[in-house]
This record gives C-alpha cells, sequence and structure tokens, in this order.
C-alpha cells in the first residue's frame, strides 16, 4: 500500500498505537492482520485478517478473510455485501426478537463489572449467547443470518473498520456508542472509536439499547 499509495495514511493493529492523527478526510486504510489472536495462538479455527479503505470520512470497501474456515467476506460502498462471491442480504422474520435470538458478544480486557453487568441483563431476555473471539467474524456472521446480534465495547477500529461496512450493505445497523465530549474524529467516524457498539437488525438493535440503557 505505502509503496502504491504514498500519499495514504494506514492505521494497523500491529504498527500503530490506535490514534490517528492524520487528516480524517485524507484516504485512509485500516487493517488487522489477525483478529483472534488467542484462537490462532492455540490453533483454533477462528481468526480472520481483515481490511477496510476509508475516504472523507466513510468506509468505501471492506475484506474480511477467516483463511481456515475458507470464508471471504467483502463489501462495497452502495454496491452491497458477499461472502465467498454470494451476495448476501439480511431478511428478518417478523416475528424475530431478542427473546428468539442468537447473540454473540467480546468480552473485553477492561471494566469486568460492566460485562458482566450487561451480561446478566442480556441473558434475562436472550435464549443463549456466543463468545468466539474474534469481533471481524462476529459480525459477518451477523451479515450471513448465522447470529441475530453483535454486542461488544472497547473494540479497537481495526475491529469493525471493514466487518461494519459488510454489515451494512448487508442491511444491518451498526450503531455505535460515543461520549457527547468525543474529539472531531470519534464524531466523523464513530463506528472506528465507539465505547460500545451494537450490530444487526434495527429492531433488534433497539430492542438491546433500551436493555442496555445506551443510546
Amino acid at each position: 500500500i505505502r509503496a502504491k499509495y504514498p500519499d495514504h495514511q494506514i492505521l494497523a493493529e500491529e504498527s500503530a498505537s490506535g490514534s490517528f492523527e492524520g487528516d480524517i478526510h485524507s484516504p485512509l486504510w485500516v487493517i488487522d492482520p489477525i483478529d483472534g489472536t488467542t484462537n490462532f495462538k492455540n490453533r483454533e479455527a477462528y481468526f480472520s485478517t481483515s481490511l477496510a479503505f476509508y475516504k472523507n470520512g466513510e468506509a468505501q470497501v471492506g475484506v474480511v478473510f477467516a483463511p481456515v474456515l475458507n470464508n471471504l467476506y467483502s463489501a462495497i460502498r452502495g454496491l452491497g455485501a458477499t461472502k465467498n462471491g454470494e451476495t448476501i442480504q439480511v431478511t428478518v422474520s417478523s416475528e424475530r426478537t431478542l427473546s428468539n435470538s442468537l447473540l454473540t458478544v467480546g468480552q473485553p480486557h477492561r471494566d469486568k463489572e460492566l460485562s458482566r453487568r450487561d451480561m446478566s441483563r442480556l441473558l434475562e431476555i436472550v435464549p443463549d449467547i456466543r463468545r468466539f473471539g474474534a469481533a471481524t467474524i462476529d459480525i459477518s456472521h451477523v451479515a450471513t443470518g448465522q447470529t441475530n446480534l453483535f454486542y461488544e465495547y472497547y473494540l479497537k477500529p481495526w475491529d469493525v473498520a471493514a466487518a461494519g461496512l459488510i454489515a451494512r450493505e448487508s442491511g444491518l445497523e451498526v450503531r455505535a456508542m460515543i461520549a457527547p465530549d468525543a474529539d472531531p474524529i470519534q464524531q466523523i467516524i464513530p463506528e472506528l472509536y465507539s465505547s460500545r457498539i451494537l450490530v444487526g437488525p434495527e429492531r433488534l438493535v433497539n430492542e438491546a439499547a433500551a436493555i442496555l440503557n445506551v443510546e
């Protein structure tokens, strides 16, 4: 990327602190060489590489590749999303609610008390919760309908940049909750720097947000 586009910015897990100090409207690549590092280290198949391209503060292209699972998810802004070359588009039954949904979550490394509180609230409603350890794949699975809703907080930009576009282009809502006093890049690209994120059909996102007392 640097060789072909020397003026582009790169934000990547293995080479950056997670902050972005460039022009937020300039071309930006957001990369995660390995999402699900613990799984990878323990020879579990649930890990991926993800890449997203942003321009003018909006995701234009997103790719998530899970090599062992042999799944390639991709999306182009305004042109839809695919899994292994096949179009994916979420359809939600009118009978679908949190009470009959499968929820995937992430476990943050900090604020364990908040995690326990939120999981307790959700488990009063949802029949079951799964935690697989790779947000990029978790979100992509909601896009393909394998699960119904994703919730996590304290994610890094590279955890959601590509998968977030895949989710939106499949018809899902990506709701990022940020602080009112967030800095400019958080305001323009909220999903990259949100404290909490919900991904799913709008109706389920609204239902979960009400339970979790988030906007």
